[in-house]
């Protein structure tokens, strides 16, 4: 990406010893696997080999019972590489399943032996031939995924707060600031170093904080009778009577008018998932909210409730969502692609605290119909080199997302957003778009020739607008944008033009660490081969 001129922002605070480098923009460089201070480790556990629990590759006998077998054995040793020797694995021969393969126990990595597009050529296969069946035969979204990271007895996250089961909770007592590394709470009994716990807070008083002063539509009907909420997961690195110190720095201000409370939250850790092509069977013309199978049926990987996580060096085709991260902390989705028909989905932040997902591309025949997407009190998201001839571009698909990154994203369109109109808007504060490149013509749906991000439609009627996010930071955008209402911004920086840095994530990661980690440059190098071999 040629950049021919620094952000002028950039110029007046890069003499700051400020690793956020540019003003009002979060330090995004904590996303990932260890903070992004080493890379994905390369586990040395023992391997468990799915054909020693009786699956057979290039056959036409289901191998899902025999898969997960090899899960048990590997997380009854307390941890190990669940191995796929190449061939094709049957996981799904039978129709109405409401349930796929599950790890609930950390240290367990699923490795395959290739995408086919190596040297040697060697590639594993998991094929799926029906579509799992939703949880709730009325709710399309239920379907689960084909392959579930989940801690025993735990269930999905929610955005209901009273449905949230903590085993233990407490009050947060005193205010704290964005940055600060300490919060105090009225009882830290149940809390030990190394734990996690989730600040939660939902409060109509809050609003004009959190929408910066913007009024919202009366028929968001869940920001206007409940209030906001806003939510964030800590890895705690000390107890000090009432006083907790986190890992790292809170990503909000914390009023304790608000009623903001903490809690204990289980996750499991170092679960991953590498080097498989999975291989959906959705080969139906996409339509929107059609059914289950059209939305879900076809999803393969979710991480629900894990840290320090990840899925990489991935191919999915013909499939309906590839992976989704929801209630974790650190975790990357890394070096993927998808390819095949247009399914719903491609990689989806929820939930989630400084989570990664870079260089990715969307190869499908029209674009998954939501390009990488964030949305359900995401924060501190980091989307990095996504590349895509024919996505929609990307998604903020509401119940109020915080700040996120996305960096360096090439698509045919600017935003393909979603989200029910009653959970709106699309994003709070903190969203930054920073170099990006649009290829195609259209920038999304309701544009009317100038970005504006808090533009409400005025007919009843309409229930859904452009893109709505609090006062966004644009820098670097080329495409076919040329004016911006500049009331409903935070800053726009460059139009039509790339800035110096490149990417504002790598910048701050060297900015933080204080030289480039290496781990970046060799990734960036299988990036370009990624790109090479996929790219049409």
């Amino acid at each position: 990406m040629a950049c021919s001129t620094t952000s002028q922002h950039l110029k007046e605070e890069g003499r700051k010893n400020d690793t956020r480098l540019y003003p009002n923009a979060v330090d995004f460089s904590h996303a990932g696997v260890n903070y992004s201070e080493s890379a994905i480790p390369t586990s040395n556990l023992p391997i468990f080999s799915v054909s020693d629990y009786g699956a057979i590759p290039n056959d036409d006998v289901e191998d899902r019972d025999a898969i997960q077998q090899t899960i048990d054995a590997a997380e009854k040793n307390n941890g190990g590489i669940v191995y796929f020797p190449p061939g094709k694995y049957l996981v799904n021969e039978q129709e109405n399943r409401r349930f796929g393969l599950r790890i609930s126990s950390s240290k367990i990595v699923l490795r395959g032996s290739g995408l086919g597009n190596g040297e040697n050529g060697l590639s594993t296969q998991l094929f799926m031939k029906y579509p799992l069946a939703p949880q709730d035969p009325n709710k399309l979204w239920t379907v689960p995924s084909m392959i579930t990271f989940l801690p025993k007895g735990e269930a999905h996250p929610t955005s209901n707060i009273k449905k949230r089961d903590y085993v233990f909770k407490t009050l947060v007592t005193a205010n704290a600031k964005f940055g600060d590394l300490a919060i105090v709470v009225s009882d830290t009994s149940g809390l030990n170093a190394g734990d996690v716990i989730t600040l939660e807070m939902e409060n109509v008083e809050a609003n004009k904080e959190f929408l910066q002063g913007k009024t919202p539509r009366d028929i968001w009907k869940r920001i206007n009778t409940q209030g906001v909420m806003v939510s964030e997961s800590h890895e705690i690195l000390k107890v000090s009577g009432k006083r907790i110190t986190l890992k790292k720095p809170l990503l909000t201000n914390i009023n304790s008018q608000y009623g903001w409370a903490v809690g204990k939250t289980n996750m499991i850790k170092n679960v991953g998932i590498e080097n498989l092509h999975f291989i959906g069977n959705f080969k139906e013309e996409f339509e929107h909210h059609k059914n289950a199978i059209h939305d879900s049926g076809y999803s393969a990987i979710k991480l629900s409730k894990t840290r320090h996580s990840w899925a990489k060096n991935l191919r999915f085709s013909d499939i309906s969502g590839a992976v989704t991260i929801t209630g974790g902390i650190a975790n990357s989705i890394l070096l993927n692609v998808i390819d095949g028909n247009r399914g719903h989905n491609t990689f989806n932040v929820t939930f989630g605290t400084r989570n990664l997902v870079g260089l990715n591309l969307d190869v499908t025949n029209k674009g998954q119909w939501h390009g990488p997407s964030v949305s359900h009190l995401s924060v501190g998201t980091v989307v990095w080199h996504f590349n895509s001839p024919t996505s929609r571009g990307f998604d903020t698909h509401s119940v109020y997302p915080r700040h996120t990154l996305f960096d360096q994203i090439e698509s045919y369109g600017f935003g393909g957003w979603g989200g029910n109109y009653t959970t709106l808007p699309n994003h709070l504060g903190g969203l930054v778009v920073w170099n990006f490149t649009q290829t195609g013509e259209k920038v999304g749906e309701w544009f009317d020739g100038t970005l504006d991000f808090w533009k409400i439609p005025t007919q009843v009627e309409n229930r859904y607008g452009f893109l709505t996010a609090v006062n966004p930071i644009i820098v670097g955008y080329k495409g076919n944008i040329e004016n911006v209402n500049e009331n409903n911004v935070e800053y726009v920086d460059s139009l039509g033009e790339h800035v110096q840095p490149p990417s504002l994530y790598e910048a701050q990661l060297e900015k933080r660490l204080g030289t480039r980690p290496t781990w970046i440059g060799q990734l960036l190098n299988e990036w370009e081969t990624f790109k090479a071999y996929y790219l049409p």
